[in-house]
């Protein structure tokens, strides 16, 4: 009996290891991606990062010089200049968070659309530039039409593998973190010795944050592979880490955790007194 108790703990404890990373992931997925304000809360402060300022403002200014006719290319110096002053003002953040109230509303149009890539609408962006550039002068700015320009977060190929993964984790995140519970207080219960459970519990949960660190780590290249080639690398580095943030955070404090509890446990087991013959 005490064999079978000792390998239910350890096979309860690699299950901590494992659903660990997992049940942080859904829980992320769910409250921050699912999440409208917290999704733009999450890209907000990209509005004043270099690399993403400088993404937009060459795709703006490339859409405007391709869709704005033959004249806009003499003036594309001009033009560069402009929509880059205005990507650096105090008036860019408000449409960069409504812009990206919009990607999210296009993200979830992708859990019910085939083929919908996610992407941010810069047209706000672009008629804000062109009233910038009209306001300060610069030869036909407010004779360009209507111009298109987007930033694109994920291709939908990529999304229409990964939607059913993206459901199943929202709805994991309701009862995937009680079970995890459940497996580690198992393992402690199931254990031989109840300290020494303990401490081997803390230990699976503290791998297992550090697991978590490593999955965000190593998923990073393979979502900047899958962006598009218009979209510079760095620009969707900082968007990936931005989005990861939350995640990074969790798997410290989860890590961090885990080992407290550990420490505690074995402070315990060695301060408990030896029996005497």
């Amino acid at each position: 009996m005490r064999f079978l108790l000792s390998a239910l703990s350890a096979v309860l404890l690699v299950l901590v290891v494992l659903l660990t990373p997992l049940s942080a992931v859904a829980v992320w997925t769910r409250a921050e991606l699912g999440n409208e304000d917290r999704y733009v809360s999450a890209m907000a402060p990209l509005a004043h990062d270099d690399e993403v300022q400088d993404a937009v403002t060459d795709l703006i200014t490339d859409a405007v010089v391709e869709q704005g006719g033959t004249l806009t290319s003499a003036f594309e110096g001009l033009i560069r200049t402009g929509v880059r002053a205005f990507v650096e003002s105090g008036a860019f953040p408000p449409v960069w968070e409504e812009a990206n109230r919009q990607a999210h509303e296009s993200f979830n149009r992708t859990l019910t659309e085939e083929g919908a890539p996610v992407t941010i609408d810069l047209a706000p962006v672009v008629e804000r530039a062109k009233q910038w550039l009209t306001d300060n002068g610069i030869p036909l700015a407010d004779q360009l039409p209507a111009i298109r320009a987007e930033f694109t977060l994920a291709p939908s190929g990529e999304l229409d593998t990964a939607r059913d993964t993206f459901r199943e984790l929202e709805e994991a995140a309701v009862w995937l973190p009680p079970v995890t519970l459940v497996c580690a207080v198992g393992a402690v219960l199931a254990a031989p010795r109840r300290r020494l459970g303990l401490l081997l519990a803390g230990l699976a949960v503290a791998v297992g944050g550090l697991l978590l660190r490593v999955w965000v780590g190593a998923t990073r290249p393979a979502y900047l592979d899958r962006l598009p080639e218009e979209l510079p690398r760095s620009a969707g580095g900082a968007v990936y880490d931005a989005l990861t943030e939350t995640l990074r955070t969790a798997s410290w404090v989860i890590a961090g955790c885990g080992l407290v509890v550990a420490v505690l446990a074995l402070v315990a087991l060695l301060a408990r007194p030896r029996r005497t013959a």
